[in-house]
């Protein structure tokens, strides 16, 4: 996912971004995705791969996102069947 972020920088000029009002938004899986893209967003982390986020990103949206999967894990093993899944 930051990969994909970034590679927004190499498309700047040609489609005109305005890459200083960057949201992101994602649905389900990809909510955990924009969760742990936010996680990244204030700081200079690195992903498992070495790889930071160079463009700045205003506000992360996670729609019917789960924020604690271990937690879940606990309570729903049906749930986490979906997940992986899905």
């Amino acid at each position: 996912m930051i990969d994909a972020v970034n590679h927004l920088s190499n498309l700047d000029d040609r489609f005109q971004l305005d890459l200083s009002r960057l949201v992101i938004l994602r649905h389900s899986a990809g909510g955990h995705l924009a969760l742990w893209l936010a996680s990244r967003m204030n700081k200079v982390h690195t992903d498992d791969l070495g790889k930071s986020l160079v463009v700045p990103i205003q506000s992360v949206i996670s729609l019917v996102g789960v924020e604690r999967i271990r937690e879940l894990s606990y309570r729903s093993d049906t749930y986490l069947y979906y997940l992986r899944s899905g």
